[in-house]
């Protein structure tokens, strides 16, 4: 939640492990479909999560960007797993053989 700028609570000690924990989650789930640095889902994932980072734990608090990169950085993050979920089924055979 913490990522679309809703702040649950005040404690930032729990917030930025959990959140660092489920990003570093969707970068390795992406990158697990083909193992490949050059992948563009993959490199669509990690600039999402980049840009959330940045935004809640870095540049949030100096610049008011009103949370436009964390949304851009979410929107990445889901396109990016779209697109290597259409890319899992593409590879796999219809027949099951």
């Amino acid at each position: 939640m913490a990522a679309f700028g809703v702040s649950v609570t005040g404690v930032n000690t729990y917030l930025i492990p959990i959140c660092c924990c489920l990003l570093s989650y969707s970068i390795w789930a992406v990158y697990k479909t083909k193992r490949d640095l050059t992948y563009k889902p993959f490199l669509m994932t990690v600039a999402g999560a980049v840009l959330i980072i940045l935004d809640n734990f870095v540049i949030g608090d100096k610049y008011q960007l009103h949370n436009i990169p964390s949304w851009t950085g979410n929107f990445l993050l889901i396109a990016g797993a779209i697109w290597s979920s259409k890319d899992t089924v593409k590879d796999q055979d219809p027949f099951g053989f």
